[in-house]
């Protein structure tokens, strides 16, 4: 992954106003879980890995079984609802492994990354009229105030925009981290919090700009959209979700689409064959339960395609209709 374009923190943090900072932090938990919600503007193929959530892999060394489970982003009470087979095999599991496990460093450290260096606003990007549709949007809707807003780096903002709305509850991946502490279960990270903060600034920054114009002026539909995608994601459609658009096709600029291009690259397919290697040495050992955004598995560049071309057995487990809300909610 290409990390040239990765900015000191500690320039960073000098350069931070004292009241921007709060705030930030605040976001960062929200957009952290974000990076595989993201609305990619492309064509999904029917293939292997276009169906299921839930996943057994099975080492060929032939020891005890692991499973992988796609997870989405969104604290919706439909998504927590976990079916009996999955909580079964989380309490059954040596280990959990998530894509990063969140912690007060790695809200710190996105904080600061989110926002652009000394001297530099958000405003000098963009046109006058766009960004103050962005800065209009992020406060109406996200209750994001001007100040902070005309700090935020591009990629920050336009994470921002593709969420549903102010979080206000769990995810799925924060309810099985608190599932498997009490069950004084080990937690471990795919990923580094730097890791994460690389693939959004991996992409060049007037594509950033792009990107966040072009969903600031359609964000309507970017929110329909996100409902949408969860819709699916509770039909188990892989394909589906990775086949739902910001515009339509015929509305997206060449450049856009190349932006969009430029995001899924990085975003999803390019961060997957690093997860897969870092989860072999947990399923190898056996009993590991991981826990990635859905997208991730998705499709011959996703993470179960990954596991399979190195020599892992994945057969999707059937989820089981009668889902139970769990008992903490």
């Amino acid at each position: 992954m290409n990390r040239t374009h990765a900015l000191p923190c500690q320039a960073a943090q000098r350069s931070t106003p004292g009241p921007a900072k709060p705030a930030l932090r605040r976001l960062a938990a929200a957009w952290l879980a974000t990076l595989a919600l993201l609305l990619l503007n492309t064509a999904a193929l029917a293939g292997e890995f276009a169906q299921g959530l839930f996943w057994r892999i099975d080492p060929p060394n032939g020891g005890a079984p692991s499973h992988v489970y796609g997870t989405v982003h969104i604290d919706d009470a439909r998504a927590l609802k976990l079916a009996p087979g999955v909580k079964t095999a989380l309490a059954g599991s040596r280990v959990l492994a998530l894509e990063l496990v969140t912690d007060a460093d790695s809200v710190e450290a996105f904080a600061t990354a989110s926002q652009l260096t000394e001297g530099r606003s958000l405003d000098q990007l963009m046109s006058p009229e766009d960004y103050t549709r962005v800065e209009d949007i992020l406060r109406t809707r996200y209750g994001i105030p001007p100040y902070v807003t005309e700090r935020m780096a591009p990629w920050s903002a336009y994470v921002t925009l593709n969420l549903p709305g102010p979080r206000m509850g769990l995810t799925v991946d924060e309810l099985l981290h608190r599932m498997a502490l009490k069950q004084n279960k080990p937690v471990e990270g795919l990923e580094t919090v730097a890791m994460q903060i690389d693939a959004m600034r991996a992409i060049p920054e007037a594509q950033q700009v792009l990107l966040l114009t072009a969903a600031a002026r359609e964000h309507d539909k970017v929110v329909d959209a996100v409902r949408d995608l969860l819709k699916r994601y509770l039909q188990e459609d892989l394909d589906g979700i990775l086949s739902l658009q910001d515009l339509p096709a015929g509305e997206l600029p060449a450049d856009v689409r190349a932006a969009q291009d430029a995001l899924l690259e990085s975003v999803l397919y390019g961060r997957n064959p690093g997860m897969a290697a870092r989860a072999a040495p947990l399923i190898d050992a056996g009993g590991a339960f991981i826990a990635v955004g859905a997208l991730h598995l998705q499709g011959e560049r996703g993470l179960l395609a990954e596991l399979k071309k190195h020599g892992y057995r994945v057969t999707r487990v059937p989820l089981d209709n009668a889902q139970e809300p769990h008992p903490g909610r």
